[in-house]
């Protein structure tokens, strides 16, 4: 009966810790991998479109990628939930 308990208690938890580690680590890859081309995207579109001549403009399509990316990672944020470690 204790051993059972022992292994309840210990080793379902363990497994779900694990299965969430290897979710969160390929959605990590996964977002980041998508956010960095995004961002590069984001960023030779504005190049192409916005103040493409202008030297001393140049910082504005910077600043427009750094918004789309604040804007992805806030988004990102809210729709962080927490769980449980068992599988129900």
């Amino acid at each position: 009966m204790l051993l059972s308990y022992v292994k309840q208690e210990t080793l379902k938890p363990i497994k779900g810790a694990g299965r969430w580690i290897a979710f969160g680590l390929v959605a990590a890859l996964s977002l980041s991998i998508g956010i960095v081309l995004g961002a590069i995207g984001v960023l030779r579109l504005a190049q192409a479109m916005l103040f493409n001549d202008s030297t001393s403009w140049s910082w504005t399509n910077y600043l427009i990628a750094l918004i789309v990316c604040v804007a992805i990672l806030l988004f990102t944020i809210s729709r962080i939930r927490k769980g449980t470690l068992q599988k129900s």
